[in-house]
């Protein structure tokens, strides 16, 4: 049914479920009465579902499930037909490495975003792309490598030392009664904080 209509209407008018009934609430007027149709559920919604083929397919559409809470997923279903948005692809595709550890964009769920098509680029993937590197989380022992941005801010600092250009100014709003020794005490804690977290993404500057 779904085909049939994608042949004959726009994309906008295509509807997204099927729900079958056997017949429709009526006003006493005899119109459709919109406010009494059964919310579209698992159980009174038609879908063709074709069970998935192989253990790609099914990882697949375990990972679809979760995320679109749509229950069984079939093979041919459309990730974006059943509920899927950008911010659920960039899920689907961390999801998709961890799995199958292959490194996909969202533009390849855009382009497949059937099931059976994913699975196919997946497979592909897992032939041809070697085991994607994680980014681990860095035991803090020694100094840190400074990042670009820091590295682009300590050169400044050599060709102009002391130089305020790039002091942040904010200006704080104080409600309440204002205890200058004790505001002062907690303004020492952070700063000190803060330098003690630079102190460990500085490098030596010997070198």
């Amino acid at each position: 049914m779904l085909d049939f209509l994608k042949q004959r209407l726009p994309e906008y008018m295509v509807p997204a479920q099927f729900v079958w009934m056997e017949s429709f609430p009526l006003t006493e007027n005899g119109k459709v009465d919109r406010k009494a149709l059964p919310a579209p559920s698992e159980s009174n919604t038609i879908r063709e579902t074709v069970g998935p083929r192989n253990q790609t397919e099914e990882s697949l559409a375990a990972i679809w499930s979760e995320l679109l809470h749509a229950g069984k997923i079939g093979i041919h279903d459309d990730f974006f037909e059943l509920g899927g948005h950008s911010l659920l692809a960039i899920k689907a595709m961390s999801r998709i490495r961890d799995v199958f550890k292959v490194d996909l964009t969202p533009q390849s769920l855009f382009e497949n975003s059937t099931v059976a098509g994913l699975a196919a680029v997946v497979m592909e993937a897992r032939g041809t792309v070697e085991e994607v590197r994680r980014i681990e989380p860095r035991e803090q022992s020694g100094p840190s490598p400074l990042s670009f941005a820091q590295e682009q801010f300590w050169l400044l600092d050599q060709m102009v030392p002391g130089s305020p250009a790039y002091n942040i100014v904010d200006v704080i709003a104080i409600d309440g009664e204002y205890h200058g020794p004790r505001s002062s005490a907690r303004s020492t804690r952070w700063c000190d904080v803060t330098r003690s977290c630079v102190r460990q993404s500085r490098s030596s500057t010997d070198d």
